[in-house]
C-alpha cells in the first residue's frame, strides 16, 4: 500500500513543478509524481560499505586516489 502525500507536500511540488516545467499539474499528477520520487529514492539511497567511504568519521579527510 502507498503512503499518501500530505496537502501540503502536493501544493510543494506542485508549486515546484511549475516554476521548473511552467505547466501547472493537478493533485493526482502531483501526487504520482511524489510518490514516484519516494520510490527512486528508497532504490537509490542506501548507506554506503564502509570499505567504500572516502572517510570513516566527521573528522577525517577523504582518501586520495
Amino acid at each position: 500500500m502507498k503512503m499518501r502525500l500530505s496537502q501540503k507536500a502536493i501544493k510543494d511540488l506542485k508549486e515546484i513543478y511549475f516554476r521548473e516545467y511552467g505547466k501547472a499539474i493537478s493533485d493526482e499528477e502531483a501526487q504520482e509524481i511524489g510518490q514516484r520520487l519516494i520510490s527512486l529514492f528508497k532504490i537509490i539511497y542506501r548507506p554506503i560499505p564502509e570499505k567504500d567511504r572516502p572517510f570513516k568519521s566527521k573528522g577525517d579527510t577523504p582518501k586520495s586516489p
